[in-house]
């Protein structure tokens, strides 16, 4: 019996703790960068805003002095900054695995742009920077939206990463040549889930298309009979390799 009592009680304090923080869960944004939260009240007045604090102060303020209203005050701040950390997997022909770290702005409600960077293997090992652009397809908690985003990969190996390329010889023996990796350009499109838990702080996963372009560089130890051919060029001695990788990107992230 006492335990039961002791549950009911438990259960009305989270009861009445959570409807107090659903009630004082609004925000008002204004053009000078303060935040006021409490509860929306509309005035008769529609040139006013109204709000109740937690203390059951009411204020007013004129329309013209506010840049945004939050009501349940979930989801990213307008025209704040933001921080996005993705770990992904990308897939094809092979899959290799990516690490991402971007920061932005919700420029409103509806659209985010972020510039980031971070760590990713297309065969060898590359730092990509690129910028992303979202549309959020609803304002309420649980955010589907649409991305894009572009950029360059730079190769991130040391100089003996760069002689780790064997050839098979016509003797049948496999021998190293200096091969020279560089970068190329990126490009992604798709759709993700951000699911906000507080003001600013959401968990979600992106589902898409990636594009990468990458090259290398060696001697080449044979005649070659013409100066190009498809995916290769071949000029003074040197032959220029082009991959160009088309996979399908998953990710999930963290948004803070």
């Amino acid at each position: 019996m006492v335990k039961t009592i002791s549950l009911f009680l438990l259960f009305v304090t989270v009861s009445i703790a959570t409807v107090s923080a659903q009630k004082n869960n609004d925000a008002i944004y204004f053009k000078n960068g303060s935040i006021i939260r409490g509860t929306i009240i509309s005035p008769s007045d529609s040139t006013k805003i109204g709000i109740e604090t937690k203390d059951n102060t009411f204020l007013l303020f004129d329309k013209e002095e506010v840049v945004a209203v939050k009501k349940g005050n979930h989801g990213a701040k307008p025209n704040d900054f933001s921080i996005k950390l993705s770990s992904g997997i990308y897939g094809g022909a092979q899959l290799s695995h990516g690490t991402k770290l971007q920061g932005g702005y919700n420029l409103s409600d509806r659209f985010y742009v972020g510039l980031g960077t971070g760590y990713e293997g297309f065969n060898e090992r590359y730092v990509p920077l690129f910028l992303e652009g979202e549309l959020n397809l609803s304002t309420a908690k649980t955010k589907p939206y649409l991305y894009l985003y572009g950029g360059y990969s730079f190769f991130s190996g040391d100089d003996r990463g760069r002689d780790r390329k064997t050839y098979r010889g016509q003797t049948g023996k496999y021998f190293g040549i200096l091969t020279d990796y560089r970068g190329g350009a990126l490009y992604g499109v798709g759709v993700g889930i951000n699911k906000y838990f507080g003001a600013g702080f959401g968990a979600g996963f992106q589902l898409g298309y990636r594009f990468q372009r990458i090259s290398y560089t060696h001697p080449l130890l044979i005649y070659v009979p013409t100066t190009n051919w498809s995916g290769y060029y071949y000029e003074n001695g040197v032959i220029t390799v082009i991959n160009s990788f088309h996979r399908f990107e998953v990710s999930l992230f963290l948004s803070f």
